[in-house]
């Protein structure tokens, strides 16, 4: 691994990767609290196995990408087949872009394997997020009141808003 400041990159080599891969592509998903054939997702914000499903390369052009990167174990330092990011975050690494929609056993169980983690304890599993939201152009007026009841208000991201800056300015 190599140190840049609370960020830490460990490459992966063109091996390791294609087993993470097959790994994620085999792991078991969580069951969809949701009456649809399938969970929507936001994508902006997919889970990994999602993107792995999506091709064996989108993971190495998305949050596993190296560009900039060298590998410290290699003479010449050159580009990584992929990049696995981890942020120190007081005595934990937390994986970088590693949201998931996965069983918990198959958490520590696949994800882990041959991606330079294979001896991590895992503290906490991930999980994806789902967001809520309101029909905002329907139900709240240009002041963030609902119609029906001008007394509440709404702001930040279930008015509508997508992004850090957005939903502080509806505050």
């Amino acid at each position: 691994m190599d140190s840049t400041g609370d960020y830490l990159n460990c490459p992966l080599d063109r091996d390791q990767y294609e087993r993470f891969v097959d790994a994620l592509l085999e792991a078991q998903p969580v069951a969809a609290h949701i009456a649809e054939d399938r969970t929507p997702f936001f994508e902006a914000c997919l889970p990994i196995e999602e993107l792995a499903r999506r091709g064996r390369e989108t993971l190495r052009f998305g949050p596993m990408k190296p560009v900039g990167l060298s590998d410290p174990r290699t003479a010449d330092g050159r580009t990584p087949w992929c990049n696995c990011g981890r942020r120190i975050a007081h005595a934990e690494l937390q994986l970088v872009g590693f949201q998931n929609h996965m069983k918990f056993g198959d958490q520590g169980a696949r994800a882990a394997d041959d991606s330079g983690l294979e001896t991590a304890e895992f503290l906490r599993f991930g999980q994806i997020h789902r967001n809520t939201y309101i029909n905002a152009p329907a139900l709240v007026s240009a002041t963030l009141q609902l119609r029906a009841a001008q007394r509440v208000f709404f702001a930040g991201q279930i008015s509508g808003v997508e992004g850090y800056v957005e939903a502080i300015a509806t505050a």
